[in-house]
C-alpha cells in the first residue's frame, strides 16, 4: 500500500515538474503577443518571431490598431500606413543635423537621431521598429526622427562622439538628453525614452 502511494506521489511530481512550466511558458507567450507585460525574469527564454514583436509593439503603442488588423498587413487595410508615412529624415551632412536640432528647439520638438551603418545586423534588426515608431500618431508634431549612415557620413558620428551602432541620441532644446546604444537595448527601451522626453 505504501508503494502505491509513493507511485501516485511521483506521478503528481512529474506532472508538476513538466506540465506547469510548459503552461507558464504558453501563458507568457500569449501575454507577450497580446501586449501585456508578464514578469520578464520568468519569460526571458521565450523566443517570439520579429514580425510578432513589431505587431506587439504597434498594438501596445497605437490605440487605432486592432489585433485583427495586425495579422493582415496590407496598405489598404492597415491604418498605420496613413498615420505618418514613416517620417524619418535622412541626414546628408553635419550642418544639416545641427540646423534641424537648432530649429527643433524653437518649435519645442524632441529630435531622435539614429546612427546606423552598412553591414550591421543589429541596425537592420532595429530599422523596422524605428520606422514603426516614427509612424505613431502620438509623436506626429512632437518628435523629429533622423537617420544618419555613419559609413557615408563619419564626420557626424565623430562630432557627436558615437563609436558604436546602432546608437540613438535624443536632443531637447539643443542639448543631448539621453541615448541608447545597441539594437536589443533600443528594442527594449527606445519607445519609453521617446515618450518621456516628447512631453
Amino acid at each position: 500500500m505504501k508503494t502505491n502511494v509513493s507511485i501516485k506521489q511521483s506521478s503528481w511530481a512529474t506532472i508538476a515538474l513538466f506540465i506547469f512550466p510548459t503552461i507558464w511558458m504558453i501563458c507568457c507567450y500569449i501575454l507577450a503577443v497580446q501586449g501585456e507585460n508578464p514578469s520578464q525574469k520568468h519569460c526571458e527564454s521565450i523566443s517570439i518571431p520579429i514580425h510578432q514583436l513589431r505587431a506587439t509593439f504597434l498594438h501596445k503603442t497605437s490605440s487605432s490598431v486592432k489585433p485583427s488588423s495586425i495579422s493582415t498587413i496590407t496598405p489598404g487595410s492597415n491604418p498605420l500606413f496613413s498615420i505618418r508615412g514613416g517620417d524619418i529624415q535622412q541626414i546628408t551632412s553635419l550642418p544639416q543635423v545641427k540646423e534641424i536640432i537648432q530649429n527643433a528647439s524653437t518649435t519645442n520638438q524632441l529630435v531622435v537621431l539614429d546612427f546606423t551603418s552598412n553591414n550591421c545586423p543589429p541596425c537592420e534588426m532595429i530599422a523596422p521598429i524605428y520606422h514603426d515608431l516614427s509612424e505613431l500618431e502620438e509623436f506626429q508634431s512632437k518628435v523629429i526622427f533622423l537617420k544618419v549612415n555613419v559609413s557615408d557620413h563619419p564626420d557626424v558620428a565623430s562630432y557627436y562622439g558615437v563609436d558604436g551602432w546602432p546608437t540613438f541620441q535624443l536632443f531637447r532644446n539643443e542639448r543631448l538628453v539621453d541615448s541608447i546604444v545597441g539594437g536589443k537595448a533600443a528594442k527594449a527601451g527606445l519607445y519609453a525614452l521617446v515618450v518621456r522626453y516628447a512631453q
